[in-house]
């Protein structure tokens, strides 16, 4: 020991430096949990006002959401999912549940979507804690309030996106955790999330490959030991992804016809888009410009260059700046399943989307809060103060944005009124909004909005049919019916073309025709209940009343929640004498519907007219016709004239006589001429009884 140093006592014999707990609610966990909450609710606060929007009609219109059964059909028969082309069972199990807690309110679905990216804050938040406290904040906030993720949190659809990253993470925490502890049950549970992950969406297929960078971050290397660990990782992920598109194939045929040098310009010049957004995210829309790719064009290979020039600079550096070309590479990755080396829809109508770098950006917001924090570092603490300033001010200035971005999806019409403006050009923004104005009942405008959207793209199927279907509509069936035979051109196989012109041909009544497109749509599609039921229609309307009950059952069978087609199948089988049938159909609809007035209506009038005494119960027929204009508010004249003949029928003739009086007047005020001159002749008729004439 040298002169003058002090004896210490080994470490075994030293005290133990007893630190006092921080209470729970000045600790700076708890803080970081309120922050996170506060500032996701309060930027995303416009988004809970929404509406469902563009194809959120996967949930509106979705049949299995609807019935007890539909959950294991989820599962088991994908394939009835109405406008999904992915096996995302998991996802849809989820909006199963949100409908039978919401129904169609579209606050709960959007409250879910918010609840879930919170969810994603904390995660990320803890995964950061645990690898550099000093940013993990920081970048958590940014994560929580950029702009871009508005696209994902506001659109109930896009769930798909939040709640796989929200097992995404789970997964990375547990493998985290089992690394650090060696305790089989975390690497159990995160291989476990890591499936529902895929189940939710297949583009966390990725996720095997960010545990690799992250183990050669914290070691230094892989070890043979890693990828043993892996291998259940990569497998799933094979298996699932592999089977998703092979599904996927089979429902929606996208052949763009990109050579592989196309795809590396698109690939790389998406990339430096999305790095575009996270440092300047502004003019955010749905349906960015679809660039051109030109392989002759030699200003496109700028793209590829610099990426490539960035990835050896991150490489060459890599053992003094490990953690930035980790980072980079997560984001590449993460990013890869969109970046147009594999087809699918959305390359038609843009090559790039805000929704799809909602986890990648996660990478790249952690190497600029680093930046950030190295060059504060550099800076000096005495100038701490200003740095907390930077930093809140970055986190207000994206809060503000994002909440103004918000406001913008509050229904169709605003949202692609400001994509319009953005670029004039986006087809896909005229369609949807054409539809908006056709459901307002505003068809001059509604074909002005489709007639713009085949001018950007005269290719663009979906605004060929939506145009064809106004114009056959309102009688001009011939421009129709060319509208609908190039969109087949197009797209042969496309079931709605098929319908579209069968039902065109049916308004012209060449019901041949009609009826062979419909039944070809149907074999396009089996499960295509608009088919199933509009060729119902039609062969009832040309009198096959036995063959148009079928197509009624087999649209039942399909999907068992519409109501119109239960009755539609009680009107068939009462023209063909099948009355019990009808009574049953009638009562579907009443078990959808309790308080269906038309429903009630026509048993009142099957129980009152029928000639078989097992049947005929007046006292539920006056009940059943009662119950239908008080529902009505004794407003319809129908109702009104069922209502007095079942009166009538019960020898009642005074009411009688007062309630078709009534109706009388309702038919006439509403200048229905038919139904007046219908309710004349029953008033004269029980007139007639009343004074014991005979009926003429």
């Amino acid at each position: 020991m040298k002169p003058g140093q002090k004896k210490t006592a080994p470490p075994s014999q030293r005290e133990k430096k007893i630190i006092p707990p921080t209470p729970l609610f000045s600790s700076p966990f708890v803080s970081g949990i309120c922050a996170i909450i506060l500032v996701s609710f309060l930027a995303f606060l416009p988004v809970l006002r929404a509406g469902f929007l563009w194809d959120d009609d996967a949930i509106t219109d979705n049949a299995l959401l609807r019935t007890p059964g539909g959950f294991v059909k989820i599962w088991t028969t994908p394939s009835l999912l109405t406008r999904e082309a992915h096996y995302w069972p998991f996802l849809y199990s989820v909006f199963w549940i949100e409908y039978h807690i919401w129904d169609l309110h579209p606050f709960g679905y959007h409250l879910t979507n918010l609840l879930f990216h919170v969810v994603n804050v904390l995660l990320l938040w803890l995964i950061l804690s645990s690898l550099n406290k000093e940013i993990a904040l920081f970048a958590a906030l940014l994560f929580a309030v950029h702009p871009v993720h508005v696209e994902s949190v506001a659109w109930i659809i896009d769930l798909k996106d939040i709640l796989s990253t929200a097992f995404y993470l789970g997964s990375f925490v547990l493998f985290m955790k089992f690394y650090s502890e060696g305790k089989k049950r975390h690497y159990v549970l995160s291989w476990a999330l890591f499936i529902l992950s895929l189940l939710c969406k297949s583009m966390a297929v990725t996720f095997p490959v960010a545990l690799v960078l992250w183990l050669w971050w914290k070691n230094g290397k892989i070890r043979g030991k890693d990828i043993f660990r892996l291998l259940p990782f990569v497998i799933a992920a094979f298996l699932i992804a592999l089977g998703d598109v092979r599904f996927a194939q089979g429902r929606e045929q996208v052949r763009l016809g990109f050579s592989f040098i196309e795809r590396c310009l698109i690939a790389s010049r998406s990339v430096f888009f999305y790095m575009g957004k996270l440092l300047l995210p502004i003019n955010l829309m749905t349906f960015y410009p679809r660039w051109a790719v030109d392989v002759k064009n030699i200003s496109q290979y700028a793209y590829p260059l610099m990426l490539i020039l960035i990835l050896c600079g991150l490489f060459f550096f890599r053992s003094s700046f490990r953690a930035p070309f980790a980072l980079f590479l997560f984001a590449l990755v993460t990013l890869s399943p969109t970046l147009g080396f594999l087809d699918f829809y959305f390359m038609n109508h843009s090559f790039v989307a805000d929704r799809f770098q909602y986890l990648a950006i996660a990478g790249l917001l952690i190497l600029f809060a680093a930046s950030l924090h190295f060059l504060f570092k550099r800076l000096g603490r005495e100038k701490r103060f200003y740095h907390t300033g930077i930093r809140i001010l970055t986190i207000l200035i994206l809060s503000l944005m994002t909440f103004r971005q918000s406001t913008y999806y509050r229904n169709n019409e605003t949202l692609f009124q400001q994509n319009i403006k953005k670029n004039p050009a986006a087809w896909p923004a005229y369609n949807v909004i054409g539809v908006e104005m056709e459901k307002k009942g505003n068809m001059k405008e509604a074909e002005h909005y489709f007639r713009k959207s085949v001018e950007q793209n005269p290719g663009f199927v979906n605004a060929l049919n939506n145009l064809g279907i106004l114009l056959a509509r309102d009688k001009k069936t011939g421009e129709a019916l060319g509208l609908f035979k190039k969109a087949l051109e197009i797209n042969p196989d496309l079931a709605q073309t098929h319908m579209n012109i069968g039902l065109a041909y049916s308004l012209e009544k060449n019901y041949e025709k009609g009826i062979f497109h419909i039944k070809e749509s149907i074999r396009l599609n089996p499960q295509y209940t608009s088919a199933t039921y509009n060729l119902a229609l039609i062969l009832m309307e040309k009198g096959d009343l036995e063959e148009g009950t079928l197509y009624l059952k087999k649209t039942l069978a399909l999907d068992p929640s519409q109501p119109e087609v239960c009755l539609k199948l009680g009107e068939a089988y009462n023209k063909l004498g099948k009355i019990r049938d009808a009574i049953g159909a009638y009562e579907s609809a009443l078990r959808l519907i309790p308080d269906l007035p038309i429903a009630l209506s026509n048993l009142a009038i099957i129980y009152s007219s029928s000639k078989d005494p097992g049947i005929k119960d007046q006292d539920k027929a006056i009940a059943l016709a009662e119950r239908a204009c008080r529902l009505n508010s004794y407003k319809s004249a129908r109702f009104l004239m069922v209502l007095g003949t079942v009166y009538a029928e019960n020898g009642r003739l005074e009411d009688s006589l007062k309630t078709l009086k009534t109706a009388l007047e309702r038919a006439e005020s509403q200048k229905n001429e038919a139904l007046s001159r219908e309710i004349g002749e029953k008033i004269k008729v029980w007139e007639m009884k009343k004074n014991n004439k005979p009926n003429l």
